[in-house]
């Protein structure tokens, strides 16, 4: 089974808004995008950009269910976390990043958390720490169908493997000091 790959990065890329509560509510806030690829049949990329952050700590809330600044934590080297499609009630079809292991479910990564529900979803949005793909709408789309040509229009047997590299400390710093 051929395996697609999806690379979430450290490095920032630009900035987008963050809202405070679901469905665009509330006060927003510019979070930083970080750089993500995913790499094509021929070993080609598709670049794109996502947020990492979470709503509860960007907008000084504390998020006890996970870990303290409520990012999915990166994976574990050698050991990517993997991806289905997902139909998600309010991001609609997305996604669903989960640890191999978990057969669907969980992932833990390098944090000391047990995480649900990441998704790799539209922006703008509220996020508890999912990956939102910057520009919209017509970002996402063109993500979606990168994934579609990827995994020839999820096939049976596709495999989707997600890496996700670690933050640098000055972005913890950054939001710690809020």
């Amino acid at each position: 089974m051929a395996a697609t790959h999806i690379v979430i990065t450290g490095h920032e890329a630009g900035k987008t808004w963050m809202y405070e509560y679901l469905g665009k509510q509330g006060a927003k806030k510019l979070v930083s995008t970080y750089h993500a690829n995913l790499e094509r049949a021929d070993r080609s990329l598709f670049w794109f950009a996502v947020t990492r952050d979470s709503a509860e700590v960007v907008f000084g809330r504390t998020a006890e269910r996970f870990q303290r600044l409520g990012e999915c934590p990166p994976s574990r080297t050698g050991h990517p976390y993997q991806a289905k499609d997902y139909q998600a009630k309010r991001n609609g079809r997305c996604l669903l990043v989960y640890e191999a292991e978990d057969k669907g479910r969980y992932l833990y990564g390098t944090g000391a958390y047990r995480r649900t529900s990441i998704l790799i979803h539209p922006t703008p949005a509220s996020s508890l720490g999912c990956f939102g793909v910057a520009s919209g709408k017509q970002g996402f789309k063109e993500f979606w169908r990168e994934v579609m040509l990827a995994t020839n229009d999820l096939a049976s047997g596709y495999n989707i493997c997600v890496h996700v590299e670690p933050r640098p400390q000055s972005h913890h710093d950054r939001l710690l000091a809020r």
